[in-house]
Order: structure tokens, then sequence, then C-alpha cells
């Protein structure tokens, strides 16, 4: 795989108690302003809820901002594709790869917000278990060589997660499918193995790694 350094930034999608409100200038000049200095990517990172922030949506920013791009690679990092639902995911993301003209990367994980699971009744303490589900879906959809095959009749029988028969098309812009990256906050050796396992690369926390570890790692 060709491996390529990069720049990045992320989209101005949160707010704090007292803070200016969203905008749709803000978001838009931003991604503009980056593409225009040369950046590599521009992503999203994801809440649905969480403590006392104003979180605008992940999956619509990004849509807003494929739109309005040329060049710059988009993606998230990283998307819940649990609570969100993996079957929701992979269509809400092949969406904007489509919009996007190939531009999408897929950043995942499984969250740490234990009350997003709450909502969703969802037990916080299996998220590893669906999570490995989640990813195995998302892969279900996205490896469709084309979307007029008889493979495009899918069906899946886990723990969590069941369907017969289903169809989820279009197929993404990119061939194979975009790349997904594997959040992972720390450095156990379960973590790595699902990167192997699911992903092109490996997304690790800033605080809950040093530089030194990662480089091991």
């Amino acid at each position: 795989m060709n491996q390529t350094i990069g720049f990045g930034l992320h989209l101005p999608i949160i707010r704090f108690t007292g803070e200016a409100d969203h905008s749709r200038e803000q978001i838009l000049s931003f991604a503009k302003k980056a593409e225009y200095l040369g950046y590599n990517y521009l992503d999203v990172n994801d809440h649905i809820v969480f403590r006392n922030t104003s979180w605008l949506d992940a999956l619509t920013t990004l849509s807003a901002v494929a739109a309005i791009t040329n060049k710059i690679k988009v993606g998230t990092s990283i998307l819940n594709i649990i609570v969100r639902n993996p079957v929701v995911c992979a269509k809400a993301l092949t969406g904007i790869d489509i919009l996007s003209s190939g531009r999408l990367f897929a950043g995942v994980g499984p969250g740490s917000y234990k009350g997003e699971y709450d909502i969703w009744g969802i037990a916080f303490e299996d998220r590893w278990k669906r999570f490995d589900e989640s990813l195995q879906i998302l892969k279900l959809f996205w490896e469709q060589e084309n979307e007029n095959e008889k493979n495009s009749l899918l069906d899946y029988n886990g723990q969590s997660y069941k369907f017969e028969k289903i169809t989820v098309v279009p197929i993404p812009f990119q061939k194979r499918h975009p790349h997904i990256w594997i959040g992972s906050w720390g450095s156990s050796d379960a973590g790595l193995r699902r990167v192997v396992k699911y992903g092109v690369g490996w997304m690790a926390s800033d605080y809950n790694i040093t530089p030194d570890k990662l480089r091991k790692m």
C-alpha cells in the first residue's frame, strides 16, 4: 500500500457553554481555506450527545464539506458505528464518498461515552464485541465489486446483528472501498490485531499514548 504523510485538520464542530453558535459560514470557509492552504485531510469527530457540549452532526457536516471542496480528503476520526448502526453508517459514508468523488476515509470506533449507549439501550460493556461485528458488516457491504452481482443480496448472522437478503446500494465511488482506519486509544494487542484484520491504519489517541510508544507499537 502506498503511504502518504500529510497534515490534517479537525472541522470546528464542537461548542462549549457560552461560546458562539455554529454557522454555515464558519464551517464552509474553514474547509475552503484548509484546501487552499494545501492541507491533506479534513475530518470530523463524533458524538451524538456528550455532556454540556453543542456538537454539530458529523455526517451532515462532512456531506456539506464534501460538496464544496475538490481535492482535500474528507473523513471521520472517529465515527461511532455502533450507536449510529453499522448498516446506516455504510449507507451514509457511501453517499459521502460519491459526493466527494472518492475522497472519503472512514475512521471508526466504538466511542468512549457511556451516555450515548444508555440512550439506545445498548450495554456499554458489549461495545467491543459489537464493534467487531460492525466492522464485518461495513466490509461486507463495501467489498461488493459490482452492485449488479448476485452477492448484492447479503446475509449476516452475528450475536448482535442479524439480517437476510438485504441490498445496500449504491456501492462506494472508490474502487474496492474507502480506507478504513480503526480507532484504539491505547496500545493493546487486541486493538492492534483489529487494525490489521479490518483496517489500513490505526487512529491512536494523542492523549492516551506517547510518541515513543506509538513508534514502538
